[in-house]
């Protein structure tokens, strides 16, 4: 019964000396000693050292903000009964419906600025064939809104559900230069019931690189190194991101801002594949303060500190010789070291008559 309230006495130890590691920061640490309130009995608890990965990761919110214009000025009149979730668009895409009308996104160069029938011409009306053709309703281009135009119109109505008139109203088609198209709305105005009267800013289009930042309080800014790698992920896409600067906001927050690990936008060449439904998107990343090390590994608590300033821990073997030897800590989590100076296998002394354990700290460069 003695010993089994040692090793519960032990482990006591072990967790308290745990709390009080902050963590090391790797390639830069210093050795200082962590004094600990234990209740360890005057006699040690032997253990093994044992191979294990330590690291630290912290889970923080990254802010994406996306420049953005406005798209096109609403020209229909009426009750939106339809939707479409804001975010990557193909060509042809059904972005809202006002009544029966279905307001569409397609590439062109121009805005369409009238009504389209047949009998028009015009430059709009070769811009609404070359979409026909992109889509597959019409085989070749033109400037004059013909039979064959209004076919191909009443087929891509009949496809997506919408009277089939065979002629496009202006409002129906937003232009976009290229698709797919990162797309959001004004989701106070554009929203299932509500009524437009016409001359709404209602869709909006991306414009310009999108911006990452790790925004946290002082506290938190302490515990996240200027080399600490982060991934921001997004859907089915993980990104790796650096710390490129970190400054200050009006409220005294800290602001990392991000860049892919060779410079560039976090997003690479995917910015296109982030949905904006407003100016700024909220992505929960990993933050890896602290690198994995792998090694041996021992109690915190088992590692104290040598007259001259040296961690050592005592080594018993087998005929229960102690050995007291130098060794160097590598990492440091959660009241486990890893050391190098022992080898997997090898018994350690925890709490060796002493309350003080040694871990790494010191505090990150800013």
């Amino acid at each position: 019964m003695r010993s089994h309230r040692v090793v519960r006495a032990a482990m006591v130890a072990v967790l308290a000396a745990a709390t009080g590691a902050l963590g090391f920061w790797a390639g830069r640490t210093t050795m200082r000693p962590i004094e600990v309130d234990s209740d360890a009995p005057a006699s040690a608890v032997v253990v093994p050292v044992q191979q294990q990965t330590v690291g630290r990761t912290l889970t923080l919110n990254v802010t994406v903000t996306q420049p953005r214009q406005p798209l096109a000025v609403n020209s229909l009149a009426g009750v939106v009964t339809q939707v479409a979730k804001a975010g990557t668009f193909e060509n042809g895409a059904v972005l809202y419906t006002v009544g029966p009308d279905r307001v569409r996104v397609v590439v062109g160069s121009f805005p369409f600025y009238r009504d389209l029938t047949v009998e028009d011409t015009g430059a709009d009306v070769r811009q609404l064939r070359d979409i026909l053709v992109d889509l597959k309703y019409l085989k070749e281009s033109g400037t004059r809104f013909d039979w064959a135009t209004q076919v191909a119109v009443k087929a891509w109505q009949k496809k997506l559900g919408a009277p089939q008139t065979g002629s496009v109203k202006l409002g129906e088609l937003v232009v976009v230069k290229k698709a797919p198209a990162s797309i959001s709305y004004d989701t106070e105005l554009l929203r299932v019931g509500a009524l437009l009267v016409g001359g709404e800013k209602l869709v909006f289009v991306s414009d310009g690189t999108p911006s990452f930042e790790l925004i946290v309080a002082e506290e938190q800014a302490r515990l996240i190194p200027q080399t600490a790698t982060i991934v921001v992920p997004y859907e089915k896409q993980k990104w790796p991101a650096v710390i490129a600067e970190v400054s200050r906001d009006q409220q005294g927050q800290v602001v990392h801002e991000l860049t892919a690990p060779r410079g560039g936008p976090v997003c690479g060449t995917q910015c296109a594949l982030l949905a904006f439904t407003s100016p700024e998107l909220t992505l929960l990343s990993s933050v890896q303060v602290v690198p994995p090390v792998t090694g041996p590994a021992v109690p915190a608590a088992a590692v104290s500190v040598g007259a001259d300033g040296q961690a050592v821990v005592t080594v018993v073997t087998s005929d229960g010789t102690r050995e007291v030897r130098k060794v160097t800590v590598t990492g440091s989590q959660d009241g486990v070291a890893v050391v190098e100076g022992v080898t997997v296998g090898e018994q350690v002394e925890a709490l060796a008559g002493s309350s003080t354990a040694v871990v790494p700290s010191a505090e990150p460069s800013r």
